[in-house]
């Protein structure tokens, strides 16, 4: 009795599977070294291809274009490559309001941020705001004060609202990032209004 193409096929599939552990749709091999039996039975052509199980037989997986990320899309799915976007690792856009100093947690970024944007205003006071940048090591911010001084540069802390006479305002920084979110350290002196922080978290 002959064999049947499909047979061999089917036969060859498994070992293959066997042989480079592609035990699930989408398993990659990173072992391959080019090896040119194995290039030619699998259709390798460029360096960098990989082998990937597909849904019967191994299957060539191209290597990607330059600065692209191999980007897995589930179980019983092959992966693909794409470029690096921040809707892959996520963002958050968020707002506090305080009228009282404090040391609170906000917990829901949901994921671990490295550095966060925080715009910040007094609401009496219109004239006063600041734009900080902090990754809970350094805290910078660049205000302008309640008088219309402009443009002034500070090195302690990423939130500062100079909103009346001396140096009555609100000073504030993020002293440590969570698995969810951030710690905000916030002093408020002598009786400066109520202070609105937006912010921007990024992984």
């Amino acid at each position: 009795m002959g064999v049947k193409i499909s047979q061999l096929t089917e036969a060859f599939s498994t070992i293959i599977t066997d042989i480079f552990h592609l035990r699930t749709v989408g398993g990659i091999d990173r072992k391959i070294k080019g090896d040119n039996f194995i290039n030619s039975i699998l259709g390798f052509t460029t360096k960098g291809d990989f082998v990937v199980r597909g849904t019967n037989i191994p299957e060539r997986l191209a290597v990607g274009i330059l600065d692209s990320y191999l980007k897995g899309q589930g179980a019983g799915n092959l992966p693909i490559y794409e470029k690096l976007a921040l809707r892959n690792t996520g963002i958050k856009i968020g707002a506090f309001t305080k009228t009282a100093s404090a040391t609170f947690n906000i917990t829901d970024v949901g994921f671990e941020p490295s550095i966060i944007i925080l715009i910040s205003s007094a609401p009496v006071t219109d004239t006063a705001y600041s734009l900080g940048f902090d990754d809970a090591n350094v805290h910078y911010s660049m205000r302008k004060d309640y008088q219309g001084i402009a443009l002034v540069f500070n090195a302690t802390y990423s939130i500062k609202i100079i909103s009346g006479a001396g140096n009555d305002g609100w000073y504030g920084y993020i002293s440590a990032f969570l698995s969810n979110g951030f710690t905000v350290v916030l002093t408020k002196t002598v009786v400066p209004p109520a202070i609105t922080v937006m912010y921007l978290a990024l992984p």
